[in-house]
């Protein structure tokens, strides 16, 4: 959902060890990540999303899950 005041959004999806495997910014709360090769799939992946405001000003939603699979 947008955040009032939010110049950007940026998200990122993180493997159990806690390292950044995706990251994106969008000024919209919509992304398209081209890149998927990078998590394979049929691993736990956590996810979040900060929205940012002009002064800088962050809020962060919770951490949630990511299970990618095959199709």
């Amino acid at each position: 959902r947008p955040v009032a005041g939010t110049v950007r959004y940026e998200l990122e999806v993180l493997d159990t060890a806690g390292m950044v495997r995706v990251a994106a910014t969008t000024p919209d709360t919509m992304v398209v990540l081209n890149d998927l090769r990078r998590l394979p799939a049929g691993v736990e992946y956590r996810w979040w999303v900060r929205a940012i405001d002009a002064a800088g000003a962050q809020r962060a939603s919770a951490m949630r899950p990511l299970r990618l699979r095959n199709e």
